[in-house]
């Protein structure tokens, strides 16, 4: 056998070995179904004055966003579904124990004059180290999730996080432009008692006693001996002038469906995806 073959199959095992550390055993997982509402506060007002919103004024009350989630003890998946112009778009998330990834997913091939101008299946697939599955990131390091999966991973995946060293950081990442924060945040977690540990609340906290951000359940359900909030609310706050503080971004979600659920399993057409693109490394 070559050793150009022999580098192939150790890098592939290690890719294997990184992807799915829990294969080995089956586990527990909790399937949920989940809508969120995001309401940008920041960029409301930021349109209010430009002369369209006149006489079609933005609403600031955006309709629900659709969430799937799959979570165990320490591995977790999330799939969040998109509509009106980006509906043929959904991304997808894995959190493997040692591992976080990341792809996005065109489900419709979409042809212009009897040519493929996007092909359907996953394209831009991104794999982080990570031993807690915490998409936040400190100063000058980008977020590994956006706002819209960062929500659902508080609310519902984030009992891996917390059951560590953990290091909150306000989901909204605007933060890190008008929030004097060089040693991160202080918080204020208190979690539900069961094997899984979601936070009941959470509160940040940066240099002073001003709260950036707030999250609090409303009310619980139970799954397999562990809690999960049927209703949540947040609120993130940013800088406005010399002392003032206004609202960044609220949002509330609700479970609208919630079962047992089978252990996630990463797609083949991942890793090939992911073998293909030169700028990852493992």
């Amino acid at each position: 056998m070559s050793k150009t073959l022999d580098k192939y199959i150790v890098k592939f095992a290690c890719l294997l070995c990184l992807l799915f550390p829990v294969a080995g055993s089956a586990g527990q997982f909790v399937d949920i179904t989940a809508e969120i509402e995001v309401n940008d506060w920041a960029y409301h007002f930021l349109v209010d004055g430009r002369a369209e919103s006149k006489t079609n004024p933005p609403s600031i009350f955006e309709s629900a966003i659709p969430v799937h989630c799959v979570v165990g003890s320490n591995s977790w998946f999330m799939e969040r579904t998109y509509r009106g112009s980006y509906s043929n778009h959904v991304s997808q998330s894995w959190f493997t124990g040692t591992n976080l990834v990341s792809a996005e997913k065109i489900l419709r091939t979409i042809t212009e004059d009897h040519e493929i101008a996007i092909q359907s299946g996953f394209t831009d697939v991104d794999i982080w180290p990570s031993i807690d599955g915490n998409p936040g990131r400190p100063l000058k390091q980008q977020d590994f999730f956006m706002l819209d999966r960062y929500i659902p991973w508080i609310a519902f995946c984030s009992g891996p996080a917390l059951k560590k060293d953990h290091h909150l950081y306000p989901p909204m990442s605007f933060w890190k432009e008008m929030i004097d924060a060089p040693h991160g945040f202080s918080d204020r977690t208190t979690v539900f008692k069961d094997g899984f540990g979601l936070p009941i609340s959470v509160k940040l906290f940066a240099e002073t006693s001003q709260t950036i951000f707030q999250y609090q359940v409303h009310q619980t359900t139970n799954v397999l001996g562990w809690n999960f909030p049927l209703e949540f609310y947040m609120v993130q706050y940013e800088p406005d002038g010399t002392n003032g503080w206004v609202a960044s971004f609220t949002a509330r979600g609700r479970i609208t469906a919630i079962g047992l659920g089978a252990m996630p399993q990463i797609p083949e057409s991942i890793l090939k995806t992911v073998k293909k693109t030169s700028r990852k490394t493992f």
